[in-house]
């Protein structure tokens, strides 16, 4: 009996989702331009001038919006035809907005329903889709149609299209296997381990029983997109809150560490202490609320995610059996995460008061420094304005007691001296004068200064 080879099949296709995110906390009109320009990087020349026009600038929170026939295209979908290293090729571009992110579904596949193809396929299909990116995740369909008389076990199979593609060696990545639309369906995801979104990924190798089958899953896109969109959502708001995470971490450290430098540091100090630690509790509660607002995220996406699943199921299973256990198993990943960001809000949350405290208390000792250095100057200028005063009303009366003290006797006047006993004079009152000011002045801030203690 002729066995065909292990690696053929009947139309092999990729599909790629894309999500990139649209507009986050904060950002203004110039960022969302932005990223809808490097979310555009992702489609051809001619496509970007088409979806220009698509406006959506006035739609607040739009669960789904299909973005071509925004821009007044009759069709969603951007198809494309090229014959690319000898293959036949032919694909599409699906364009979609969220609430706040974008989502492109690019789908290419070897156009031709004749001929069995090998697995020699994929790397081309690939590099089509390489260059499609988006900074919230992505997630992969290689699929195909199976011969009647393929007895090689389909894990074999699923491991060679896999490592053909070079996602990373099979085995070491625990492969999870069910049904769709009567289809056998392998899973690997890898979970982001230093929870960069780089590293999040996530292949579905899916091989079709007939085309009825493979027609049957093509109705389905639109489910895939809005499925994978909120499970790549939930991962990059995990992500967000390990970054918050991190910062509260570093920042909780220093926290305690402040308690200690009140008791080290001189009064001069505490004022560039004071504006480090205000900073400190600025960004550490807001990084406490935006810990709080991806806990919520994740809630809604999570619900979101299993109201669509629910929905795929329940249809594809009036056509075949489906079962997609280990999509409904990622719900069990989410509560595991949700149960971290409550942990982490928790652990954190006690420090934000305690950073409070530390500022009051060097905010106190600030203001009691500078009330003191307040009274000492008004004590000064108290004491100085007395002294100039007394010194002025003793030139005034002293200035005829000098002239008749200084006065010479007749015979001792001669025109030498004439001339020198108005200098004289003059010298004397103002000694005096200055000596008797510094005299109540010092007097008087030694009086003013035993009462402000």
């Amino acid at each position: 009996m002729f066995t065909l080879p292990m690696n053929l099949l009947f139309l092999p296709n990729l599909d790629l989702f894309v999500y990139h995110l649209r507009n986050g906390l904060g950002d203004d009109a110039e960022q969302i331009n932005q990223n809808q320009l490097t979310f555009w990087d992702n489609f051809p020349l001619e496509l970007q001038r088409i979806l220009v026009g698509a406006d959506d600038s006035n739609y607040n929170d739009p669960e789904y919006l299909e973005l071509l026939r925004l821009a007044g295209e009759t069709e969603a979908y951007y198809t494309f035809q090229a014959r690319t290293e000898g293959y036949p090729v032919k694909g599409f571009y699906y364009p979609v907005r969220f609430s706040d992110s974008y989502g492109l579904l690019f789908n290419c596949h070897i156009n031709d329903r004749d001929y069995l193809q090998s697995f020699k396929c994929f790397p081309t299909l690939k590099h089509l889709a390489a260059d499609k990116q988006g900074n919230l995740g992505k997630t992969w369909i290689v699929s195909g149609i199976l011969p009647r008389n393929c007895e090689t076990p389909l894990e074999c199979l699923a491991q060679e299209a896999y490592e053909t593609l070079k996602f990373g060696r099979w085995k070491q990545q625990k492969p999870s296997k069910g049904k769709f639309l009567g289809a056998t369906v392998f899973e690997v995801w890898l979970s982001p381990q230093r929870w960069d979104m780089e590293e999040n990924h996530h292949v579905l190798v899916i091989f079709y029983p007939d085309v009825a089958a493979e027609t049957e899953a093509a109705k389905y896109s639109e489910v895939w997109m809005q499925l994978f969109y909120y499970r790549n959502k939930i991962i990059w708001s995990y992500c967000e809150a390990q970054k918050l995470r991190q910062q509260l971490q570093e920042n909780f450290g220093y926290i305690f560490q402040a308690g200690e430098m009140l008791k080290q540091l001189p009064l001069k100090e505490l004022q560039k202490i004071l504006e480090v630690n205000i900073k400190i509790l600025s960004q550490y509660a807001s990084d406490l609320n935006h810990l709080e607002i991806q806990l919520h995220a994740i809630e809604t996406y999570q619900k979101k995610y299993q109201e669509h699943l629910n929905y795929l199921l329940q249809e594809a299973s009036k056509y075949g059996e489906t079962e997609l256990h280990f999509l409904a198993q990622f719900n069990q990943i989410v509560k595991q995460y949700e149960i971290q960001i409550q942990q982490d809000r928790a652990s954190f949350s006690p420090a934000l008061r305690v950073l409070e405290d530390v500022i009051n208390t060097i905010r106190g000792i600030v203001e009691i420094e500078q009330a003191k250095r307040d009274r000492n100057l008004e004590n000064i200028i108290a004491a100085a304005s007395l002294g100039v005063g007394t010194a002025s009303v003793a030139a005034s009366a002293s200035s005829a007691l000098v002239k008749d003290f200084t006065q010479p006797y007749p015979n001792q006047i001669d025109n030498q001296l004439s001339a020198v006993i108005p200098l004289a004079n003059l010298v004397i009152v103002i000694l005096f004068s200055i000596g008797l000011g510094c005299l109540v002045s010092g007097f008087a801030w030694k009086i003013l200064r035993s009462r402000s203690v």
